[in-house]
């Protein structure tokens, strides 16, 4: 059930500016943008009914300083500094006066609880958390003119400062099977905080960077860009030495280390050219090729600093599977039943091998020709090739044997979930051993992700003539990877890890922000009317424009999912989930259509979808009769992101007024139309509504709806502007 709730905000900003021109060769500026907002926080899933809440706090500071001195008639140089601070507060607010006596750990606010089924109750199992962020960055380029050359160079340093605090479930975390198991204090399992955790972590890295570009007019038709650019991001450290690592993921002891081993080869080449075609500068040819560094930040690696636990530095939490033989019924004191239960601990640890840094190689090339006097059109393919980019595993897994063919996977009688498998299916049998014994799961991140992306651009443009402007372009386009971010709200909280640990390759699929088909024109038009006139008629009659946006997208992908850990892998966490098998001859997509019909389950549990059912609308998104749930102990055959969400149209309209006042003096009267049409655009089916069998194998009956939007309904906005 989902309630709403208020959520009172306040925004404050304010930016200036100072510019100082010493000489005619020598300018300063001064720059200072403050954004303060705080939000009390009653919109979290575990806010049921505004028993619990937040207050969250937002502080971003940046200070910019820039000296640009003219050295002669053909050197320049700009000296820059900036400084950035960014903090983030969020504070727990206990709403409903729970006593304190009800709370799980004593001294600690009330905890978290989780029932299968229902809204989670209680406080944000994240925090509360601080975050203050420094950031220094010193800059120097200098540019220099010499014959058909144009040379630049500069150097860039960013010095990072993370000072932080996540309180991870610091009032214990509770999971329940169902309603009869919390009733009756049946725990699944829970999760504590590391006796005297100390979450607190100051950690420092630091960006160097230096480049090389001459752009070199090498014919009277034919410019060439050559550059060559180096980058290098220091290891992250803890600067009091609060920090813990495997160094191999065999290792059955942490210790005091760097999270993984820097790279130094990180020069990025850079080549472009321009070429005018027959030089009348109505047709010419662009190219370019580059590679680009994406430097490991801190921003990916924070939890490896302040999660992984450790007896001498205090961190990370316990996690304990309920029941176990000799352990009490531990509602509501966890501490203790994760202490008697001997609780394997997650390590939110990163083992890099041969660690390298992820690039990307970009490369395009463009034709664009002036047809007519104001109109210009162009078509271009752009495309990319990404490696070694970051992936998220459970590197402790059990090890998954490939079965001889004619046996079950799973030991005992055979039945509909243990079914007769054949030769070369790979299988996670239920008493199979994490690789490590000594740990439970080991959030791994990895640099062996790989990213294709190819497209074709197409624009035309006509430039504002006889009252007229329009401007086209058209993008068909296809984004492949392994995986499309570290975090789960990259991917709208849906799973982002690995499913298959020792198999990249079969993560292999559409990324989540590919969107095939995207579409968008515009055109501003001057009314014609009104210039002839004077006085109050000029005033009321001229001036006025009219103008339009509209924007037409595909959908984006998405991944159907178990909700449980149907292949027995044992990986835990949001981050991971089974894909159910996709039914012979079925669609990957089975978007369009009606159903073929199907029934899940027995009995009172069973859930029907009756044959000739529409799909494709905001009830029944995607057919669930196109998949079955896989065999307990094996890996689902459906892939990743296989199923495409609706698409996006939008139809944004202004009018404009302009009343000249005077030669200087002018005033603007604005009236923008967002969504003229008010047309919904429906976003695709969230982590809740994708997830299509529970762990019994039955059909999930919130399957496949559409819940929210993409965009607001019809807005109108009116803004004045005086010119002088």
């Amino acid at each position: 059930m989902q309630f709403s709730q208020p959520q009172p905000t306040r925004v404050n900003y304010f930016t200036g500016r100072v510019d100082w021109n010493r000489t005619s060769k020598d300018s300063l500026f001064v720059r200072y943008t403050i954004d303060d907002s705080s939000k009390l926080r009653q919109d979290a899933p575990d806010h049921v009914m505004g028993l619990f809440a937040e207050n969250e706090t937002h502080r971003n500071q940046y200070v910019t300083l820039q000296d640009t001195r003219v050295l002669s008639a053909n050197k320049v140089n700009q000296l820059r500094f900036g400084f950035n601070r960014s903090t983030l507060q969020v504070n727990l607010l206990n709403q409903a006066n729970v006593p304190a006596s009800l709370s799980f750990i004593p001294g600690q606010p009330f905890g978290h609880v989780t029932i299968t089924g229902m809204s989670p109750l209680g406080t944000v199992v994240n925090d509360p958390r601080s975050f203050f962020m420094n950031s220094y960055q010193p800059s120097d380029d200098f540019s220099v003119t010499h014959g058909n050359h144009a040379f630049k160079t500069g150097v860039f340093i960013e010095r990072f400062q993370w000072n932080t605090a996540a309180f991870n479930r610091i009032g214990g975390d509770y999971s329940f099977a169902s309603l009869k198991d919390f009733l009756t204090a049946n725990v699944k399992s829970v999760v504590v905080p590391f006796p005297g955790a100390d979450p607190h972590r100051s950690i420092r890295a630091t960006l160097f960077a230096g480049y090389f570009q001459d752009d070199w007019r090498a014919t009277r038709r034919l410019t060439l860009n050559l550059g060559l650019r180096y980058e290098l991001t220091t290891v992250p450290t803890e600067k009091f030495g609060q920090s813990s690592f495997l160094l191999t993921p065999s290792d059955t002891a942490l210790q005091i280390h760097t999270p993984f081993a820097g790279n130094h080869k990180n020069f990025a080449p850079r080549v472009g050219l321009a070429w005018d075609v027959r030089g009348d500068g109505k047709t010419s040819v662009r190219a370019g090729f580059g590679m680009y560094y994406d430097q490991i930040l801190l921003n990916q690696f924070l939890n490896l600093f302040d999660r992984n636990p450790n007896p001498d530095l205090k961190s990370g939490w316990l996690t304990v599977t309920l029941p176990q033989p000799g352990i009490p019924a531990p509602f509501p004191n966890p501490l203790a039943a994760a202490q008697s239960a001997g609780a394997g601990f997650a390590l939110q640890n990163t083992v890099f091998n041969n660690f390298k840094t992820p690039y990307l190689y970009q490369y395009s090339l463009e034709v664009q020709r002036q047809i007519a006097k104001n109109l210009v059109a162009s078509v271009a393919y752009v495309g990319s090739r990404g490696k070694h980019l970051v992936e998220r595993r459970d590197g402790n897994t059990p090890v998954p044997i490939v079965l001889a063919g004619g046996v079950p996977c799973n030991a005992g009688a055979v039945s509909a979930t243990n079914p007769i498998l054949p030769a070369g299916t790979l299988c996670t049998p239920k008493t199979a051993l994490r690789r490590n014994s000594k740990w439970a799961d080991m959030q791994t991140r990895s640099l062996d992700g790989l990213s294709w992306y190819d497209s074709m651009q197409v624009s035309v443009l006509r430039r504002f003539a006889g009252g007229l402007q329009v401007q086209a372009a058209y993008t068909w386009s296809k984004s492949l990877d392994t995986s499309s971010g570290l975090f789960s709200e990259e991917a709208d909280n849906a799973a982002t890890g690995v499913e298959i640990p020792d198999n990249i390759r079969n993560e292999k699929g559409l990324s989540n922000f590919d969107v095939r088909h995207n579409a968008i024109i515009n055109a501003l038009y001057e009314l014609p009317f009104g210039k002839s006139l004077r006085g109050v008629g000029r005033q009321l009659f001229s001036g006025w424009q009219i103008g339009g946006i509209g924007t037409f997208a595909a959908g984006v992908p998405f991944t159907v999912e178990n909700s449980a850990n149907r292949s027995q892998n044992q990986a835990t966490g949001s981050n991971f989930s089974d894909r159910p098998n996709l039914v012979t001859g079925a669609s990957n997509n089975p978007t369009h259509g009606v159903s073929a019909g199907c029934t899940f389950g027995t009995g009172t549990s069973a859930i029907t979808v009756a044959a000739g059912t529409p799909v494709g609308t905001p009830s029944h998104w995607f057919d669930p009769c196109a998949f079955v749930p896989q065999p307990l102990g094996t890996f689902g055959n459906l892939g990743r992101n296989t199923l495409i969400g609706p698409g996006r149209s939008t139809v944004d309209f202004l009018v404009n007024k302009h009343f000249r006042i005077s030669e200087k003096r002018e005033l603007q009267f604005r009236t923008e139309v967002f969504n003229i049409l008010n047309h919904p655009n429906f976003e695709a089916p969230n982590i809740n509504f994708r997830r299509i069998f529970d762990g019994s194998g039955n059909l999930l009956p919130t399957f496949g709806q559409l819940t929210n939007t993409t965009s607001t309904s019809r807005q109108i906005q009116f803004g004045l502007k005086f010119i002088f």
